[in-house]
């Protein structure tokens, strides 16, 4: 549109994957409203798969408002599979608002099949709000069905 108005509108769309590691890929969408109005957005998408390590995906997330205003969020998930305990599963959420106000919130999922045990699970999950505030969540669930008597179960 006319650049001389503030309904100059610019989307850019960057996709790069590095070639010395094959599993990282970065995309960057920015979305630029007229400069001298606060309406700029930006937002980062990082997917990271560890080839050393094929259950390691990382992707984060940031949308960035004018950096002048409190609007800033960010969220990063955390999946990790330990390939040495095919079992165990690990997923960490965090949802971060501008820091200087109390906004913050993660969410730590963790769930273990012990492979040696094959009906033994374990599922916790915590939810930690600003720790300047007490409403710290935690809640684990434990599922035992032992493969040796097949009648006994404990949750």
């Amino acid at each position: 549109m006319d650049s001389s108005f503030p309904g100059h509108h610019e989307t850019t769309t960057k996709q790069n994957m590095d070639s010395s590691f094959p599993g990282r890929h970065e995309t960057t969408t920015k979305q630029n409203m007229d400069s001298s109005f606060p309406g700029r957005h930006e937002t980062t998408t990082k997917q990271n798969m560890d080839s050393s390590f094929p259950g390691n995906h990382e992707t984060t997330t940031k949308q960035n408002m004018d950096s002048s205003f409190p609007g800033r969020h960010e969220t990063t998930t955390k999946q990790n599979m330990d390939s040495s305990f095919p079992g165990r599963h690990g997923t960490t959420t965090k949802q971060n608002m501008d820091s200087s106000f109390p906004g913050h919130h993660e969410t730590i999922k963790k769930q273990n099949m012990d492979s040696s045990f094959p009906g033994h699970h374990e599922t916790t999950t915590k939810q930690n709000m600003d720790s300047s505030f007490p409403g710290r969540h935690e809640t684990t669930t434990k599922q035992n069905i032992d493969s040796s008597f097949p009648g006994n179960h404990e949750t």
